[in-house]
C-alpha cells in the first residue's frame, strides 16, 4: 500500500477524524495549520506527530494538502496557501468544485467524505464513501490512493453531480423517513445510485 506525506489546513471535526485516520493508516502527517484554532490545532498535531503552524506555508515534501475548513472560508484559505506546484491540494467541501482554486494551484482536487462528522461519535472510515474530483490523472491517482489507504470506497463525480449528491445527503441525513424518499428521488433524477447514501442512514 502506498502511503503519503499529508498536511491539513483546519482542525475541526472533519480535519480531526481524517487526520487521525490517515495517521493510523500509516500515512505521515507533516503539518497542521489553524490560523484561528490554536488549541485544537496543536492538540491534533501532537496526536499525529506533526508540526503546528498558523501560516499556510508548505514545503515540497507534502504529497497532499487537505483543506478542511468551513465552506464560507474556503476561497480565502485557498488564496493564501503557499506550496509547491508538485503538491496535490484538495478540499473536503461537497458543494464546491475545482473552480474555487486559484489558477496557480495546478494539482487540485476534491476529497469529499460523504458522512456527518461529530466529536461524540466514533466513525469507521472504511464505511465512508469518498467522492473525488481531480484536475488531472496523476492527481486523481493520488486522491484515490489516499482514500484507499483508509479502506474507503472511492467515486469520481463532477461538481454538478457532487452537488446533487450533497443535496440528497442533506435530505437523507437531516430528516426522517419521508425525507429518505426525497433523497432517493434526487439521486434517481441525477442518474446516481442511492446506495452511495446508505452509510448515512
Amino acid at each position: 500500500m502506498t502511503t503519503y506525506n499529508v498536511s491539513f489546513v483546519g482542525a475541526g471535526k472533519v480535519a480531526g477524524i481524517l487526520c487521525r485516520s490517515l495517521y493510523n493508516a500509516g500515512n505521515r502527517i507533516l503539518r497542521i495549520v489553524t490560523p484561528e484554532m490554536k488549541e485544537e490545532g496543536t492538540l491534533l498535531a501532537r496526536e499525529c506527530g506533526a508540526l503546528w503552524s498558523s501560516e499556510p506555508v508548505f514545503d515540497e515534501s507534502n504529497d497532499v494538502i487537505i483543506i478542511a475548513v468551513p465552506d464560507h472560508s474556503l476561497s480565502a484559505v485557498l488564496s493564501g496557501i503557499k506550496c509547491s506546484v508538485d503538491s496535490v491540494v484538495a478540499h473536503t467541501a461537497g458543494s464546491y468544485g475545482l473552480d474555487v482554486f486559484p489558477e496557480w494551484i495546478v494539482k487540485r482536487g476534491v476529497f469529499y467524505p460523504l458522512q456527518t462528522f461529530s466529536k461524540n461519535r466514533e466513525l469507521d472510515v472504511k464505511d465512508i464513501p469518498f467522492i473525488l474530483e481531480a484536475s488531472q490523472p496523476g492527481t486523481e491517482a493520488v486522491l484515490k490512493g489516499l482514500a484507499e489507504s483508509l479502506g474507503g470506497k472511492t467515486f469520481f463525480l463532477d461538481q454538478e453531480n457532487r452537488r446533487m449528491l450533497h443535496l440528497a445527503a442533506v435530505f437523507v441525513n437531516n430528516f426522517s423517513n419521508f425525507m429518505l424518499t426525497a433523497g432517493k428521488e434526487i439521486t434517481i433524477k441525477a442518474g446516481l445510485s442511492f446506495d452511495l447514501l446508505i452509510p448515512l442512514i
